[in-house]
């Protein structure tokens, strides 16, 4: 009976730290769209934490308007895209609602222009020296992945470079074969030429 207990208490606490969210890690989605960029984020709840921590005297407002004035600052100085040395600005930020988990916030923000080559990531560096900030980004019918952290807060996208896929595993299997079938056709009129 006490090993049935123990398997019990050894489930559940699997079962909870599967449900565990980070509360450091945050993730954008980066899409041209027209004459703006559009970017869709997924913040944890510690997302709040952090623009109290850049705006204290949020602490004793009540007011939503005040909330939200300061947020649009605190993505405005922690988020950037930009072209050459060019920033794109902040139009819009907007709260969505969230189809993921109810302590998740989802967040769309419009930049103006749609032509960019750097972004740089700070939001919510300031509470967590191990953020990590996850990005996708759909430019010029590519789709590119790069995190942000602490210790590299910035990337540039380089459209010249083509990607992994393009010269993967299928180029690669391609001269496999094409190389394997002529040393077979090789081998096959070498021998042909010994038996007659």
């Amino acid at each position: 009976m006490k090993l049935r207990h123990y398997l019990v208490v050894i489930l559940v606490l699997f079962i909870s730290n599967g449900f565990a969210h980070d509360a450091n890690k945050a993730f954008f989605k980066i899409q041209q769209k027209d004459d703006v960029v559009e970017v869709q984020a997924e913040f944890p709840w510690s997302i709040r934490n952090a623009v109290l921590d850049a705006f204290p005297e949020l602490e004793n407002s009540n007011s939503q308007n005040d909330f939200d004035t300061a947020f649009f600052k605190y993505i405005n100085d922690n988020f950037s895209i930009s072209k050459g040395e060019g920033l794109l600005s902040l139009v819009s930020v907007k709260e969505v609602n969230s189809q993921g988990h109810s302590h998740q916030n989802t967040v769309v923000f419009l930049l103006a222009g749609n032509n960019f080559d750097a972004i740089t990531n700070t939001v919510m560096f300031n509470i967590f020296s191990n953020q990590k900030n996850y990005h996708e980004v759909d430019i010029n019918k590519q789709h590119l992945e790069f995190i942000t952290t602490t210790k590299k807060t910035s990337f540039k996208i380089n459209l010249n470079v083509p990607s992994k896929s393009s010269i993967g595993k299928d180029t690669i299997g391609i001269l496999l074969v094409l190389i394997f079938s002529i040393l077979i056709t090789f081998l096959f009129f070498k021998y042909r030429r010994k038996l007659i």
